[in-house]
């Protein structure tokens, strides 16, 4: 086991490098042509700035946030991810103004609270530290990552069979 960057982990499945790998949001073409087992949803939450208007709200639209300039994950780091946010955007009446793109959650708390844009995040991520930004939860219907369980479609060995089986029993009672 070892810890590589979304998109490095795709590409080493797509060159049949790695025999499992677990993801989060991946694009439309690698699911297609990976199997793809959904492990756990996470709500998602707007990250603004410590002085933005909107800062002291309990929760806000994804709307409320339209005229925003706004900061996203790397689409070369984590593959699909520009389109992720796209969609959530598109789904709320607008398009996103991405004025940054950056390669960590570190980094895009950083540029948050460095005041570069406002940006969506898992609400677990909270537990990160993030000085300078708050986290606000978004109002109904609210948008939700997933984690993914990645591998070739064909069957692997038995002894992949079950390990793969034993991280989806185990994401299945939440532990």
């Amino acid at each position: 086991m070892f810890e590589l960057t979304p998109q490095a982990q795709v590409e080493r499945l797509r060159n049949h490098e790695l025999d499992v790998a677990i993801l989060g949001n991946i694009d439309a073409h690698d699911r297609e042509a990976l199997k793809v087992t959904r492990l756990s949803r996470h709500r998602m939450a707007a990250v603004l700035p410590v002085d933005h208007p909107l800062a002291a709200k309990r929760t806000i639209k994804v709307a409320a946030l339209s005229k925003e300039p706004w900061i996203s994950l790397s689409d070369t780091i984590y593959p699909g991810r520009r389109e992720f946010l796209r969609g959530i955007c598109a789904n709320a009446g607008f398009q996103p103004n991405v004025v940054s793109e950056v390669d960590s959650l570190s980094m895009m708390l950083g540029a948050v609270s460095a005041g570069e844009g406002v940006a969506l995040i898992p609400a677990h991520a909270k537990k990160l530290p993030h000085a300078g930004c708050v986290f606000v939860s978004l109002a109904a219907p609210v948008p939700m990552s997933e984690l993914l369980l990645v591998q070739q479609k064909q069957p692997g060995n038995r002894e992949l069979e079950t390990l793969t089986g034993l991280i989806a029993e185990i994401a299945g009672r939440g532990l």
